[in-house]
């Protein structure tokens, strides 16, 4: 190849970098302003995680009580644990010791 040619097959090459980092950039952008964050004191539900953060339990002694079978604040979605905030609120407020 000549060096003429060599250039203008770089000068493409960076045009298409550039063009994708733009595409690229632009569609995080997008992504962050469709992903909302609703903060877990409005959350319906939480999960062992956020509950955990919300209330300062461990997450052990959390999947400890979610597991009773009469536990009034967790909701099952398959395998997926989740639990119901006001009620995990009514619980605690009832509670001596957890």
């Amino acid at each position: 190849m000549c060096g003429s040619e060599e250039k203008r097959i770089f000068a493409h090459l960076a045009e298409a970098v550039a063009e994708y980092r733009i595409k690229a950039k632009t569609g995080a952008e997008n992504m962050s302003e469709k992903k909302k964050e609703v903060p877990i004191w409005e959350k319906v539900t939480i999960t062992i995680d956020e509950a955990n953060a919300y209330s300062g339990i461990g997450v052990v002694k959390l999947r400890e009580l979610t597991e009773q079978e009469d536990c009034p604040f967790v909701l099952w979605i398959g395998s997926r644990r989740l639990v119901k905030r006001k009620k995990f609120e009514e619980y605690l407020e009832s509670q001596y010791s957890v």
